[in-house]
């Protein structure tokens, strides 16, 4: 009795040793969930007159196309612009949001650039850097061009002309004439809003 409790918990024991040695054994598959996405970024400046110039009292804009070459979506991303130095007159927008991002889709976002009429002849730099909630960013991309302050106009009379009834060019007491006054702007800004006082 006693020789067929020791064999059974010997087989007992033997039992319990082989299924742990099976437990050891094969192999386990790990899934990555989600896929990881891959962006890359591209940033391109543009202004009305097409001089690459940004002159004062115009409005520029910067093209920023995030592309995500991946096969998961990049979350909740967000685009922050920074300037290489501080210039008086041109404002722009610090953040712009830009959502989620489909595996195999690009986003392209237009920021608006504006420079009033205090802005200085400057080299104006920017730094785009795009984050991503997971931490998935791209590099950041630089972008510079030049901005050009206000040019002033310079008025002058060039000539003038009377016309009245006598024929004589001259304004004489009781006479009705017609005054022509030619006003010139020999400077190299625009002249907007002119007013005479005669």
């Amino acid at each position: 009795m006693l020789k067929t409790i020791s064999y059974m918990m010997a087989l007992v024991c033997f039992i319990l040793l082989a299924s742990g040695a099976q437990a050891g054994k094969g192999s386990v598959n790990i899934s990555v969930s989600p896929v990881p996405p891959a962006l890359s970024t591209s940033i391109q400046f543009s202004e009305p007159s097409g001089n690459h110039i940004l002159d004062a009292e115009e409005t520029g804009k910067l093209v920023l196309k995030v592309k995500n070459s991946g096969q998961g979506d990049a979350f909740e991303c967000v685009a922050r612009i920074s300037a290489a130095k501080s210039i008086r007159g041109l404002s722009f927008e610090r953040e712009i949001s830009l959502g989620t991002i489909p595996a195999g889709q690009t986003v392209v976002r237009e920021i608006a650039v504006k420079a009033n009429e205090e802005i200085p002849t400057d080299n104006a730099a920017f730094t785009i850097a795009v984050k991503e909630a997971n931490g998935f960013d791209p590099p950041p991309v630089k972008v510079a061009f030049r901005t050009k302050a206000l040019t002033e106009p310079k008025l002058i009379v060039a000539d003038t002309g009377i016309h009245d009834a006598s024929g004589n060019s001259r304004i004489e007491p009781m006479e009705m004439v017609e005054l022509t006054v030619r006003v010139q702007n020999v400077g190299q800004g625009d002249a907007r809003d002119v007013a005479a006082d005669v």
